[in-house]
C-alpha cells in the first residue's frame, strides 16, 4: 500500500498548485516557510501565496488525501515539462533529485528514532556513573542523526513531546530537550557547525546529575534546602567529567556548566546575568524547563501544553530568558500546543491537530465530542475563531486534562 502511495504522489509547480490540495514535500526545507507542519491540505489561497513568497518553485502532492492536479492540454505537454525542468526554474537539478527521491519520516520512524537515542542516551549515562569515559564520537552521532529527523519533518517533534506518557526519564528528558533546543536553535538561524555544539551541550546537560545518589533523583516530592544545595552542583560535575573527554567542544561544556542560570540572576550556580549568558545555553535552558514542566519529575504535577506555553512566557516577562527566544520557541510550539485537549465556546471538545502559519490563537482543530459530550462518529477540522458555513464561530473557552476526560491523544493525531 504505501508504494502505491509513493507512485500516486506527483510533482508539480507551485503556480499549478489549488486549495484542496494535500502538500507532501517542497523543493526546499519546510523550516524556511511559516508553516510548522511538513504535510498540510491546502486549505485557503493564502497558504499557496506564502510558499510562494518563501521561495518555493515545485510542490510535491499526494491526489489521495487531496485534490490532484489537472491535466494538461495534449498540445502543450512537451512545453510543460520543459518548463517544470530544475533548469528553467532556476534550481540545481541535483538537490532536486534527492528531494523527489527523499520523504519525510512517519510519526512511528520520528518515534523509533526518539526510542533509539533514548536508549543511546541511557547507555551514555548509565556508562558515566560505572566509571566508563563518555564518548563524544557516539554523542555527536546522536545529535546528528535527531537534527536530521527535525529538519526533515519537525512536526513529528509536537506529537512526541506532547502526546508522551509524562515519566520521570532523565534519557528521554535529555533527549527531548535536545530535540526542542535544535529546532529554536534552527529557527533563530544558527549554522550547522553551531546546531552540533548546541545539541551536545542539550543531550549532556544534566550529566552530572549521574554522579549524585540515584536515591536523591528518584525521590518522589520536593527536596529539602540541603537536598536542593546537593541537586545543584551538577553542572559542577558535569564540567568536570566532560572536561576529562577529549572532542567535546568548549561552547557544549559551557552549556553544561550554565544552563541553570538566568538573566534575571536568580539561577545557579554562579547567578549570573545576561549578557554574560550565551544565546545557545539560554536556548537550553528554555528547552529544558519547558519539558520539565511536561513531566512528572522531582515530584512534579505535570503541566498540559497550553499551561506549560503559559508560564513559559511569564517566564520572558520575569527577565528570566531573552524574550526573543522566549516568542521563537512559542511561535513553534504554539500557544495551544498540538495535542492539546480543548473545550470550546459551543461546548464541544476538539483536539489541537495543526498551527495557524500567522494567526497563533486560531489553530486548526479535530472536533471530538458535541456539547453533550457524545462523541462524534465523523471526524471534522475546523479553524478556531472563523465561522463554519455561516454556523456559530467556534472560541476557545478552556484547556482540558486528557486523563481526566479519558481522551487518548494519539488515536486523533
Amino acid at each position: 500500500m504505501a508504494n502505491k502511495s509513493l507512485q500516486e504522489e506527483k510533482r508539480i509547480p507551485v503556480e499549478q498548485l489549488t486549495v484542496g490540495m494535500f502538500v507532501v514535500g517542497l523543493d526546499i526545507s519546510w523550516m524556511k516557510t511559516p508553516f510548522l507542519s511538513h504535510k498540510r491540505l491546502i486549505r485557503q489561497s493564502e497558504d499557496i501565496a506564502l510558499l510562494k513568497e518563501s521561495g518555493v518553485k515545485l510542490v510535491t502532492i499526494d491526489p489521495s488525501r487531496g485534490k490532484d492536479a489537472e491535466p494538461q492540454p495534449d498540445a502543450s505537454e512537451e512545453q510543460s515539462i520543459v518548463e517544470c525542468t530544475p533548469a528553467a526554474l532556476g534550481l540545481d537539478p541535483a538537490p532536486l533529485e534527492t528531494i523527489n527521491q527523499k520523504r519525510a519520516p512517519t510519526l512511528e520512524e520520528a518515534r523509533a528514532i526518539r526510542a533509539e537515542a533514548t536508549v543511546a542516551v541511557e547507555k551514555i549515562f548509565e556508562g558515566v556513573k560505572n566509571g566508563t569515559p563518555i564518548d563524544g564520537t557516539a554523542t555527536k552521532g546522536i545529535v546528528d542523526k535527531l537534527l536530521n529527523s527535525i529538519l526533515d519533518s519537525q512536526d513529528h517533534l509536537l506529537h512526541l513531546l506532547h502526546i508522551r506518557q509524562y515519566d520521570a526519564n532523565l534519557y528521554a528528558h535529555a533527549v527531548d530537550v535536545c530535540s526542542l533546543a535544535l529546532v529554536v536553535g534552527n529557527l533563530s538561524g544558527l549554522p550547522n557547525t553551531k546546531l552540533e555544539r548546541l545539541g551536545v551541550g542539550a543531550l549532556l546537560h544534566d550529566i552530572g546529575q549521574m554522579r549524585l545518589p540515584r536515591n536523591l533523583l528518584r525521590k518522589p516530592g520536593t527536596y529539602t534546602d540541603q537536598e536542593r544545595k546537593l541537586v545543584q552542583i551538577h553542572p559542577s560535575l558535569g564540567v568536570t567529567l566532560l572536561s576529562q573527554v577529549g572532542g567535546v567542544h568548549e561552547e557544549s561544556i559551557h552549556i553544561v556548566a550554565e544552563h541553570p542560570e538566568r538573566c534575571n540572576g536568580s539561577g545557579y550556580p554562579n547567578r549570573m546575568r545576561a549578557p554574560d549568558i550565551s544565546t545557545m545555553t539560554q536556548i537550553v535552558a528554555i528547552a529544558d524547563v519547558y519539558d520539565a514542566m511536561l513531566s512528572s519529575r522531582g515530584g512534579r504535577i505535570p503541566l498540559q501544553p497550553a499551561q506549560a506555553v503559559r508560564q513559559l512566557y511569564q517566564a520572558g516577562v520575569a527577565n528570566e530568558f531573552d524574550m526573543a527566544l522566549i516568542q521563537a520557541t512559542i511561535g513553534y510550539l504554539g500557544i495551544y500546543p498540538v495535542g492539546s485537549l480543548l473545550e470550546l465556546t459551543t461546548g464541544e471538545q476538539a483536539i489541537v491537530v495543526e498551527l495557524h502559519p500567522t494567526e497563533t490563537l486560531h489553530p486548526y482543530v479535530r472536533l471530538i465530542k458535541n456539547q453533550h459530550g457524545e462523541h462524534y462518529t465523523t471526524s471534522t477540522i475546523v479553524n478556531i475563531g472563523v465561522s463554519d458555513n455561516g454556523g456559530e464561530e467556534r472560541n476557545i473557552r478552556k484547556i482540558l486534562d486528557p486523563a481526566k476526560e479519558g481522551v487518548g491523544i494519539e488515536a486523533y493525531l
